[in-house]
């Protein structure tokens, strides 16, 4: 019996720890991305990065764009490649979800007195964590 609760705490504390380690990961987690702060686009996403894999979906602030860009409101899944441990490569794979559509390729920084920044050929992003 004492063996058992002692294996259970043990492995209590083991699960508690690791899930605070992913959760410490500073990419994991909803992230609402838009154009860069110098221009005026209508359209902006959601990026969602768990531990293993991703989601985003794309969003049109008006009716107008949404009707003359079909990729903007696009849901795909997310492919990501960590280069260093402040640095992630991410692909959308927009082409996959609707043919025509381009793929998009967001570079993911960590930086610690900035939080994490975006870029997309090397244009900073707005980035802000949900």
């Amino acid at each position: 019996m004492k063996f058992t609760y002692t294996m259970a705490l043990i492995t209590a504390l083991f699960c508690c720890n690791l899930a605070q380690a992913q959760d410490a990961h500073p990419f994991v987690g909803k992230w609402r991305i838009g154009p860069s702060s110098k221009t005026k686009a209508s359209s902006g996403s959601d990026l969602v990065l768990t531990a293993t894999d991703g989601t985003w979906q794309g969003y049109a602030i008006s009716a107008p764009v949404a009707k003359k860009a079909p990729c903007v409101n696009l849901k795909a899944p997310v492919r990501f490649e960590p280069k260093k441990d402040n640095v992630m490569l991410v692909t959308i794979p927009l082409s996959e979800v609707l043919s025509g559509c381009p793929d998009l390729k967001i570079k993911l920084v960590a930086e610690e007195n900035k939080g994490v920044q975006a870029f997309q050929d090397g244009e900073p992003l707005t980035i802000q964590k949900n």
